[in-house]
């Protein structure tokens, strides 16, 4: 009885010690618990690539060297320069020369139809050689004025026997005095193909800040895509830690074989969830490539990000909303290069309004026409020449008033109405514009200072709930708390650690829509030399431009 009772009490030691070893290796099991926690934190620990990393200011570099969409924007700046240089030709001068020789048998009387040998003949024959040159020009001010020359050898028997030589030097001179007069009237075509060059070049500046913004996006969201997957590597890998020490406990009795279930149930919930992240960030790298302009063998080769979420400057979510805005939306309004198109092409809808009113006046010209007529009788070739240079008889004086319409002008009318209404959709678009780029400052100033809030106070969740997950994990020791009640912190952890994630990636998000919407990204867009620090910080304040290399 006394053996019986010695050995149940060995026995007895005997599993005290084996829960004891039990609890020991699940704490220190547990105690990798803030090592994995404080991976999470740390970037990604993917299997190495062999691609060297990229930064941010490669990406957009890239962006301005290859992307397609930019070189198209060029041409389309060449062509408003084509159709501009259309327009000037009307102002070219313009130089004719012709030569001609026409022979004819003219038909006479019978009084003409005697001949000087007693003959008679029904016809007589002709002949006339031509000669023109002149020079026309037209100018912006609506004058226009035309020198000519003309040379004119005819042979006719009827008039002598020797061919008489007519040359007539002149200029002519059209004022006119109602439709065409004045440069915003002739020229109103020239000037506005002018304006839409300008127009198109704000618009390459605009598309180049859209193109920019869009793969800083990408890039902080390739970012985001790779801390969320080393927060749900962290999360899987402790998952592991946890199903080995329940399996050991379980082995050892100490706690129900059904637990076993919950553990492997949540740890396969962790890992489809890795397989999500690992496809976003697959996707993530190739939407990178895109709004690079890399070409799909490129793209295969990006490597992983080298700079990791702005910075957090605090003194902006301190500062008031009333005084962030109006400074922006001034910064906006100076800036946005497709608001200086749209006024532009207000300007240029204007410009052609001034032409098409123009048109439907009344043609009123005063014409005045100056020269000398000369004649020399002489059947040599020098001779044809030669009656420029005879006294002159003159001059030859002309003038008077043309006046034309049109009783219904209906082309001229309707012309005008489409000048109209394009002018009246240009000051539309302009302050719908307007609107727009105010409400998007507004919002963008908003959404920055609310997610450096954010952030903060995902810190503080992040902090909390590994204080929290240490708490039940001694309550666990000591017999106070269950397991259902250590994974659900665990799991609140995991989800605080990644709302960390997106509380930085909006931020980041929020920053680079802030300098879209503001348009400070003109000046370094437009010289192709975008600074390293674009889209880490706030854009620049009291009227500072943003800082861009020379």
């Amino acid at each position: 009885m006394t053996i019986h009772s010695g050995s149940a009490m060995l026995l007895d030691r005997l599993l005290v010690l084996l829960r004891q070893a039990a609890i020991a290796v699940f704490l220190l099991c547990l105690m990798k618990g803030p090592l994995l926690i404080a991976a999470t934190l740390l970037p990604p620990q993917e299997p190495q690539r062999h691609q060297k990393q990229i930064s941010l200011h490669d990406a957009l570099d890239s962006t301005l060297q290859h992307h397609t969409t930019l070189e198209v924007q060029h041409w389309e700046i060449e062509s408003a320069r084509g159709a501009r240089q259309q327009a000037t030709g009307a102002f070219d001068t313009s130089i004719e020369n012709s030569f001609a020789r026409q022979n004819q048998q003219t038909p006479v009387t019978a009084l003409q139809s005697q001949v000087p040998d007693g003959g008679t003949s029904t016809t007589v024959p002709t002949s006339d050689t031509l000669y023109h040159f002149g020079i026309s020009k037209l100018f912006r001010s609506g004058i226009s004025v035309n020198s000519f020359t003309n040379v004119d050898r005819s042979t006719n028997d009827l008039l002598g026997p020797l061919p008489f030589n007519t040359s007539q030097v002149g200029i002519q001179a059209i004022f006119p005095l109602m439709r065409g007069r004045g440069e915003k009237a002739v020229a109103a075509t020239e000037l506005a193909r002018e304006i839409e060059v300008h127009s198109r070049e704000y618009d390459l500046d605009h598309t180049k800040e859209q193109l920019l913004a869009n793969t800083a996006v990408a890039y902080w969201n390739l970012v985001a895509a790779k801390r969320q997957l080393q927060v749900a590597t962290g999360s899987e890998q402790r998952g592991k830690v946890l199903l080995d020490t329940v399996q050991a406990l379980i082995d050892a009795d100490e706690v129900p074989r059904a637990d076993i279930y919950q553990v492997k149930a949540n740890l396969a919930d962790r890992v489809a969830n890795r397989f999500t992240f690992e496809q976003a960030v697959v996707q993530a790298r190739e939407d990178l490539g895109l709004s690079m302009g890399l070409s799909p063998d490129e793209i295969l080769h990006i490597g992983d990000p080298a700079d990791d979420f702005p910075l957090l400057d605090e003194s902006i979510a301190a500062t008031g909303a009333e005084d962030l805005t109006p400074y922006y939306v001034q910064e906006a309004m100076n800036n946005r290069p497709d608001l200086t198109a749209a006024q532009k092409r207000e300007v240029e809808a204007r410009m052609l309004l001034l032409g098409a009113q123009n048109a439907t006046k009344p043609q009123l010209n005063f014409q005045f026409t100056t020269g000398y007529t000369q004649l020399r009788e002489n059947d040599s070739a020098a001779g044809f020449f030669q009656s420029l240079f005879t006294s002159s008889h003159g001059p030859d004086l002309s003038g008077g008033i043309v006046y034309q319409f049109s009783h219904s002008n209906n082309v001229a009318k309707g012309q005008l109405l489409q000048a109209q209404s394009r002018l009246r959709e240009a000051e539309l678009q302009t302050t719908d514009l307007s609107r727009q780029v105010t409400a998007a400052v507004s919002t963008a100033t908003f959404n920055v200072r609310t997610s450096i809030m954010r952030v903060k106070s995902a810190e503080e969740a992040v902090e909390a709930f590994q204080k929290a997950l240490e708490g039940e994990r001694e309550k666990f020791r000591l017999g106070q708390a269950s397991l259902t009640e250590v994974l659900t912190v665990e799991d609140r952890l995991t989800q605080a650690l990644a709302s960390k994630v997106n509380a930085e990636q909006t931020n980041a998000l929020a920053l680079a829509a802030l300098w879209l919407a503001t348009g400070t990204l003109a000046g370094g867009a437009r010289r192709g030399n975008i600074d390293s620090d674009l889209f880490q910080t706030m854009p620049s304040l009291h009227h500072r431009q943003p800082q861009v290399n020379p």
